[in-house]
């Protein structure tokens, strides 16, 4: 048996002949190397002839499409920086997979709010093409502690709707300390019969890279606030046995040591002298800050003998 096989049809042009044999060797088509100018549409005829006399012969046709590779995404970069660090994100792949070099598209998809208007959230933040397009590096300062998620849209030259064809997100966050504050009476100093019940507050306590963020496409994906907090008494008059010891509130005065503030009672008011309490608090990353105040307790016994 004789085979010949013709192209009939594909991106390249009409091309005859391409390939005869005979036997095993002329059955088959040898492979066909495919680049991006390849992708299309493949028509291809087979004729078939044997060795009588006369010759008898048989034809068929097959077709055979390539397909555009979709480009890929393989993202690196730190997800977890602190303040003062730059963000750094780019793709390892710069290549189409049929060749050439693909395009790319960075948008900010959220930010914080307290960063500057150059890097709000926004689409096209950057474009490029092969290594140029590949990365995107922003230097940081406090203003921008927070979540930030960015898209990056991966696209080649053939003639995919709007040339791009792999998208992928990529989440960092710009770690900031906590901040530890206590608050309470102005001034520090409370008569030890009508300064109770004494509330000392927790509640400025905050971590800068919760704060408030704004972005493309609800809902936020924000690092979490505040997670813990312990009160502590850390110094207090030594001539008292009622104050059991130095140490948590909860040990030492017998009150709730995680609340966001702390109530002394009137069954619990101290006696006089100078008091030291220590707020201690965590974020989401884990990160400690802790701040202290100290207050003087006024002995009104006294007064109210005379």
């Amino acid at each position: 048996m004789t085979f010949v096989w013709d192209i009939l049809e594909s991106p390249r042009g009409h091309i005859d002949r391409y390939h005869t044999g005979t036997n095993a060797t002329g059955a088959s088509l040898p492979p066909i190397p495919t680049t991006e100018s390849d992708i299309g549409t493949w028509r291809f005829r087979v004729t078939a002839t044997d060795n009588e006399t006369p010759p008898a012969t048989d034809s068929k046709e097959i077709e055979v499409r390539v397909n555009n590779l979709q480009p890929r995404i393989a993202f690196m970069g730190e997800q977890n920086i602190n303040v003062g660090d730059s963000i750094r994100v780019e793709t390892r792949e710069i290549e189409d997979r049929d060749g050439g070099a693909l395009n790319f598209e960075w948008d900010i998809v959220q930010a914080p709010q307290s960063a500057p208007p150059s890097h709000q959230v926004r689409l096209n933040y950057k474009t490029g093409s092969g290594a140029d397009g590949s990365s995107i590096s922003i230097p940081t300062t406090a203003e921008y502690a927070g979540t930030w998620i960015f898209r990056l849209k991966a696209g080649d030259n053939e003639f995919e709707v709007d040339n791009f064809t792999a998208t992928e997100k990529f989440k960092v966050v710009v770690d900031a300390q906590p901040v530890a504050r206590i608050s309470g009476p102005a001034p520090a100093r409370v008569g030890s019969i009508f300064g109770f019940p004494l509330t000392l507050d927790g509640g400025g306590s905050e971590d800068p890279d919760s704060m408030t963020h704004t972005t493309l496409e609800p809902p936020l994906d924000v690092s979490p606030p505040i997670i813990c907090r312990v009160w502590y008494l850390t110094d207090a008059p030594t001539n008292y046995p009622d104050i059991i010891s130095l140490g948590r509130v909860n040990e030492a005065l017998n009150i709730e040591a995680t609340n966001i503030s702390i109530v002394i009672p009137a069954s619990r008011r101290l006696r006089p002298g100078i008091y030291t309490f220590q707020l201690k608090v965590e974020d989401g990353e884990h990160n400690f800050a802790y701040d202290n105040y100290q207050i003087e307790i006024i002995d009104e016994s006294s007064a109210l003998l005379q």
